[in-house]
């Protein structure tokens, strides 16, 4: 009786063990934010190419480089809409600092920078059909301004 009795208990612990790992590894594969591949492309400035990731869905570009720790030297996103807009960016759940040009006939229209957890809007001077968000201070490095003429834009489609 006494061998059925320290069987039990080791199947019982047993199964609690295994019980505790499953919902430990559940919990750690939760945490992990699955984030879908976006279309990549590179845009060519007149003294230098950037590799840009294409939000081009209400979800990418509502998703954004939000809970991102780090961005590339050299990258960037691009936000792709269908007409030319007026939207604003804010950064608040953003952890990177930014900057922010916004894009209208293959030419920078503006420029903006953002601090990271920022509710602060950042607007077009005039509807943009193309926003490019890169690590803070990129334009300014790479002497890009007001003006300065995009190649390699994709074509509208957004959705």
């Amino acid at each position: 009786m006494a061998w059925l009795y320290a069987n039990r208990i080791h199947i019982h612990l047993l199964g609690f063990f295994l019980i505790s790992i499953l919902a430990v590894m559940t919990t750690a594969f939760s945490l992990e934010k699955p984030r879908h591949q976006l279309k990549r492309t590179q845009l060519k400035f007149p003294n230098k190419t950037i590799n840009v990731e294409i939000a081009d869905t209400e979800h990418s570009r509502a998703q954004g480089l939000m809970h991102r720790e780090k961005l590339n030297e050299n990258e960037g996103m691009l936000f792709v809409f269908k007409h030319p807009t007026s939207a604003c960016f804010w950064m608040k759940n953003t952890l990177i600092p930014l900057s922010l040009a916004f894009i209208n006939d293959d030419k920078v229209t503006s420029i903006h920078h953002m601090e990271p957890h920022s509710e602060k809007l950042h607007c077009p001077k005039k509807p943009a059909t193309y926003a490019l968000e890169v690590n803070q201070g990129w334009f300014k490095q790479n002497h890009i301004s007001e003006g300065t003429l995009i190649k390699g834009l994709p074509n509208i489609q957004a959705k």
